[in-house]
């Protein structure tokens, strides 16, 4: 009987002891919540692309001096007739970008090599010579840009969270080499020697300032790295070359001729772009 009074003391302090730990506040946490950083295009990035250039089609403008000689017949009409030219582009953008919602404004300038080139050749000769008697004319002309450089604006939209479609427009400049040659060729018993030559040449090199517009899309590979495709198009206005007798008779001071043309491209590239600030 004793036994049984004394494990039943043990049980009933048991049970009280289980009740007052039940009772205590619990010493365990909730686990941590994780947040996964949320994707922003803010930041400095750099870059490199390639692409291709086209250059324009329009016709020149040909303006002749006093006192010169005069061209045959279709010589203009061949020079006239050009189509547009293709040629590689590349090079490295630097720009910024600031994320407002699903917005993104940023800048960028961009500076390549540019192989935009466009030649045109005239060819035409007189047909009422006396017999015997040739007169050919050859008129040339080229245009190229060498290098080109962007300073551009951009404005981005958001349809996912890292792909951008974006207008851009700014200002663009570029090392524009234009050269034209002209040769009258006679030939027959009237000139000595039977031939005769009037070369004219001349070349000039200088910067160009106009704009540039278009747009492109950009999609976020990772965090820092994304990739783009882009056109533009661009106007580096009017350049001229005058050309003056390189020969070595005496001729008119007067005696020139000069071309003139548009320098309008356009540009299809793809790029990569590293992102240095954000996530």
């Amino acid at each position: 009987m004793k036994h049984l009074v004394v494990l039943g003391s043990l049980l009933a302090g048991s049970f009280a002891g289980a009740a007052q730990a039940a009772d205590l506040p619990s010493t365990r946490y909730a686990p941590p919540v994780v947040t996964l950083p949320v994707f922003t295009w803010t930041g400095f990035y750099a870059g490199v692309n390639a692409g291709a250039a086209f250059s324009g089609s329009e016709q020149p403008r040909y303006t002749e001096g006093r006192g010169f000689v005069g061209l045959n017949p279709g010589v203009l009409d061949g020079l006239q007739k050009s189509r547009e030219q293709t040629g590689f582009v590349g090079g490295g953008q630097i720009g910024y970008n600031y994320q407002v919602g699903g917005i993104v404004l940023g800048a960028e300038a961009d500076f390549q090599y540019a192989g935009i080139e466009r030649g045109r050749t005239g060819t035409g000769a007189l047909t009422n010579l006396a017999p015997g008697h040739t007169d050919t004319d050859i008129l040339t002309s080229r245009t190229r840009i060498e290098t080109l450089g962007t300073v551009r604006g951009r404005i981005g939209f958001l349809p996912t969270e890292r792909l951008m479609v974006y207008a851009t427009g700014g200002l663009a400049y570029g090392d524009v080499s234009m050269r034209t040659a002209y040769t009258d060729t006679g030939t027959g018993p009237f000139f000595p020697g039977g031939i005769n030559v009037i070369p004219y040449a001349a070349s000039r090199s200088s910067m160009q300032v106009g704009y540039v517009a278009g747009g492109g899309i950009e999609y976020a590979i990772t965090d820092r790295l994304s990739a783009k495709i882009e056109g533009l198009y661009g106007d580096l206005g009017r350049s001229s070359v005058t050309a003056r007798y390189t020969g070595n008779g005496s001729t008119e001071p007067t005696d020139i001729y000069t071309v003139r043309e548009s320098n309008r491209f356009g540009l299809v590239r793809a790029g990569l772009n590293y992102r240095f600030t954000g996530l």
